[in-house]
């Protein structure tokens, strides 16, 4: 199984269980990389997110959001997605589907029963046996009619108009009916129906449904630290006009809050008063000491702004084997409208290879250029600092085939 976990990227903790109780997931991140869905927060306020737009099937650029405990994603005809959940594994959400991460803080009657509810539509799961047995845990997915128990393993479920069906493609699963209370095991190669009140015996999968095995390595990544655990980085400045005077405090990169795998950076910077804020580009550059072992599909981390800045530019390259890998570069990634400043974002940036040439690798390059920047002065007139902070950087990598 093909995953590590992207809980410190995504801010996210693991409630404590024992026994036979549900691991509780917190949040997880979406990557919507075709097609359109639908997003009902925990006040019923629903709203879309679209796929960006693609230059070239290389360049499959996700939207990334963040799906919280009583947090809905709907997927409309056509979209292509995936949840990536923390120290569980990765779902494929087919189109037309609805899946809901279960608990909510501000509501004591919605409590955790489950990791997961599929509310309609089809999933895929890959869910890390190796982690749920490490913390003697179970992933459970709740259907209408059941609770999916699993240990980890590659399975599907899917709601019909009148009954469900669960396959195994690899480990297995158990099924609790709920209003009959019957449960049955299913094993690899199997699966089963079930209804209000009933199951099914177990029967082999179709043609069509063992095929469907191949859409997992489709989906999973295996998203593992870039960095030590003690960031190493440099710090360093532009300044666009025909001034040549240093200016030593001019931007200043520190550690700031604690995630769970290590410490954010703050980049913050304030032009002087000789020199305007559009003229300005600052930038720290982080080290990347890894050296990746599978292919790399681009690295992803957590970041937010305050004073203005918009947008960002991500730039770098880290080494596979013998080959590099560029990170897109020159297009800024942006804070999405009405994010409130503060607010931690998830990010995603895709990687290619790099066929010719020798770029600096083993370091991605955070920079704040003017046009990224919307300049901000407080009540007496006086420049406001304009900060980015960025969490620990993670790579998404698939196993080579």
């Amino acid at each position: 199984m093909y995953w590590r976990s992207i809980v410190g990227i995504l801010g996210a903790l693991i409630t404590v269980a024992a026994g036979e109780q549900p691991l509780e997931i917190k949040s997880g991140l979406v990557m919507l990389r075709y097609g359109v869905a639908e997003l009902e927060n925990k006040a019923g306020v629903k709203s879309e997110i679209h796929a960006k737009p693609e230059s070239s099937e290389a360049d499959r650029r996700p939207t990334t959001i963040v799906l919280r405990q009583g947090e809905t994603l709907r997927t409309r005809e056509g979209a292509e997605c995936e949840i990536v959940l923390p120290q569980a594994g990765t779902v494929k959400v087919e189109p037309k589907s609805a899946v809901r991460i279960p608990g909510s803080p501000a509501d004591p009657k919605d409590t955790v029963k489950s990791s997961l509810e599929l509310l309609g539509g089809k999933l895929f799961l890959s869910i890390d046996a190796a982690k749920l047995t490490k913390e003697k845990k179970e992933f459970k997915l709740k259907t209408p009619t059941t609770i999916l128990a699993v240990k980890g393993t590659r399975f599907f479920a899917e709601l019909g108009e009148e009954i469900e069906t669960a396959g195994v493609h690899e480990g297995a699963i158990e099924i609790a009916e709920s209003e009959s209370g019957n449960t049955l095991k299913i094993t690899s190669g199997r699966a089963a129906m079930s209804k209000p009140g009933a199951i099914t015996k177990p029967r082999a999968l179709t043609r069509g449904e063992l095929e469907q095995s191949a859409i997992y390595d489709t989906f999973e990544m295996d998203f593992t630290p870039a960095e030590r655990a003690r960031r190493k980085f440099e710090t360093s400045y532009e300044v666009h006009n025909d001034e040549t005077t240093l200016h030593p405090d001019l931007i200043n990169t520190e550690t700031s809050v604690e995630l769970a795998t290590g410490t954010a950076l703050k980049m913050t910077v304030l032009p002087p008063p000789d020199i305007p804020s559009k003229d300005v580009s600052a930038q720290t550059a982080v080290e990347i000491p890894m050296r990746l072992r599978s292919k790399p599909e681009g690295i992803t981390f957590m970041a937010r702004s305050t004073g203005g800045v918009r947008s960002f530019f991500v730039t770098g390259a880290i080494t596979y084997r013998d080959r590099l890998f560029y990170f897109v570069g020159g297009t800024p990634e942006p804070f999405p409208e009405g994010v409130a400043p503060g607010e931690w974002v998830p990010f995603f940036v895709p990687c290619w290879e790099q066929e010719n040439g020798n770029p600096e690798s083993d370091v991605v390059k955070f920079t704040v250029k003017p046009a990224t920047i919307q300049a901000q002065v407080d009540a007496d007139g006086a420049k406001v600092p304009y900060v980015l902070e960025f969490s620990p950087i993670m790579v998404g990598s698939r196993p080579d085939k």
